[in-house]
């Protein structure tokens, strides 16, 4: 979330969640740890935004942002900055279950879209 390493944040709300991997991990075998942050640089008060970050035994850091007045998690409202293809960049496009060759699978699984409710 820092774009420098002392940077502080003013956090409005913070959320905690545990659930399995991402919809489009075939074999989700461990547990994912989830934040959902939405915050404003103590510093910079303009650079608002939320965020949904992960930890994981692979995978840690900025899952995708949103911007700070946006309202609730479906499509079209997040994006995943790291991904390779534009297509791919909304985690909130409909997942499925479970992954299947052939079939379309991203975003959260379903298991943890209630965590975000009301946000």
């Amino acid at each position: 979330m820092r774009s420098d390493p002392n940077e502080r944040f003013v956090v409005d709300e913070i959320r905690y969640f545990v659930g399995p991997e991402d919809a489009d991990v075939i074999g989700r075998e461990h547990e994912v740890e989830r934040w959902y942050v939405k915050a404003y640089a103590e510093s910079e008060p303009a650079r608002r935004q939320r965020w949904l970050v992960r930890r994981a035994p692979v995978g840690r850091g900025v899952d995708a942002t949103a911007p700070y007045d946006s309202k609730g998690y479906g499509p079209g409202v997040w994006l995943r900055s790291d991904a390779l293809d534009p297509s791919l960049a909304d985690p909130f496009e409909v997942p499925c279950e479970p992954a299947r060759d052939g079939g379309r699978c991203m975003g959260l699984p379903r298991e943890v879209l209630g965590c975000l409710g009301g946000t």
